[in-house]
């Protein structure tokens, strides 16, 4: 019978596989939310070009910085 601790050992690989399966994701996120603020950063723009008395920005600039950051 195996032991507390080698079966703590023994999952080890998979805690490391699931780690580095989150880092991807969080890489996919991070493009992501760029690819949005260009998008609304694009409209922004737009909207205030066909306006002759400056826009109104209905859409939320996206928050920037730390990677915890909500």
């Amino acid at each position: 019978m195996a032991s507390c601790e080698d079966e703590l050992v023994g999952k080890i690989p998979e805690i490391k596989k699931s780690l580095a399966s989150l880092s991807m994701q969080q890489i996919q996120l991070v493009d992501l939310k760029k690819s949005i603020s260009k998008e609304l950063d694009q409209l922004r723009s737009s909207r205030a070009h066909n306006h002759k008395y400056g826009a109104v920005h209905p859409y939320p600039r996206l928050p920037t910085g730390g990677r915890h950051q909500r």
